[in-house]
């Protein structure tokens, strides 16, 4: 934002802050996070960590990793044509999403009033400038995708699993030791919170469903991202595993093998042929 009727070179300091936005990690949002808690609500200063983990929960929680293209909002009271020119530019060379918002004030008796008019990209075509981002984004991922996609197999002392995509492999895991006589709160130690939820009772199908959605609103558009149709009971509540799972896979299988009661429990990398 600038208090400038031209700008004043706003989208190049903008292109900076984005550079540095763009390699930002989970505990550097915890970091900037809970500097903001300190100014606004000092007494939520250790809640910080929490409340971003539960915020991104549908991305991974405390494993989400932040992506590294970067939205960018111009605001000022007008723009000179160099801005208005490199805007564009960045938008359509590059695929960048970079909008710019005019802020117009105006006093009417006591009161101040803004109009607040976004110039570019313009509002009637807004919703066409992101669809054609969007297509050319998915066009270049398609063309380098670079996604992990190896299978597991689930060893236990009753035998090796098929290979098995990331979700399997983790919930066969869990539910093999589970059945071994481990208990849902010695997993959740060391499954990440976000990724392994409980709610009260002994639940399925859709009572499980709505207990869960009420006890976490978040879910509620997402419920396919959980392996509602294969809780776990135990202790009075009903487990629920997560099926969103990628670069952490293999810790979490680590750490899970560390409470194994007997031995032969592994896992090991499939062929994905």
């Amino acid at each position: 934002m600038k208090r400038t009727t031209d700008g004043g070179h706003l989208e190049l300091q903008a292109l900076r802050y984005a550079a540095m936005v763009s390699v930002m990690t989970f505990d550097d949002l915890v970091e900037h996070y809970e500097l903001f808690l300190a100014k606004v609500e000092p007494d939520a200063v250790e809640e910080a960590r929490g409340r971003l983990a539960e915020f991104l929960e549908d991305v991974g929680g405390e494993e989400a990793v932040p992506r590294r293209e970067v939205r960018v909002v111009l605001v000022a009271a007008g723009f000179d044509r160099e801005i208005t020119t490199t805007v564009l530019w960045l938008n359509d060379v590059y695929g960048l999403d970079v909008r710019c918002v005019r802020l117009t004030p105006y006093k009417v008796d006591n009161r101040l009033l803004l109009d607040v008019q976004q110039v570019i990209p313009l509002p009637e075509a807004s919703q066409l400038t992101v669809q054609l981002r969007r297509r050319q984004t998915q066009a270049r991922a398609a063309g380098s995708d670079n996604r992990d996609w190896t299978p597991y197999e689930i060893i236990t002392p009753a035998g090796r699993s098929e290979p098995l995509r990331k979700r399997r492999a983790v919930l066969a895991m869990i539910t093999a030791l589970h059945q071994a006589g481990v208990s849902a709160a010695d997993l959740a130690t060391v499954v990440p919170r976000s990724r392994f939820l409980s709610v009260d009772g002994t639940l399925a199908g859709e009572a499980l469903a709505e207990a869960f959605m009420s006890a976490y609103p978040g879910s509620r558009k997402r419920l396919g991202r959980w392996f509602i149709d294969t809780p776990l009971h135990d202790n009075g509540k009903t487990w629920v595993v997560s099926k969103m799972w990628g670069t952490n896979t293999e810790p979490v299988l680590d750490r899970l093998l560390t409470l194994a009661p007997t031995d032969g429990y592994d896992y090991e990398a499939a062929s994905d042929n």
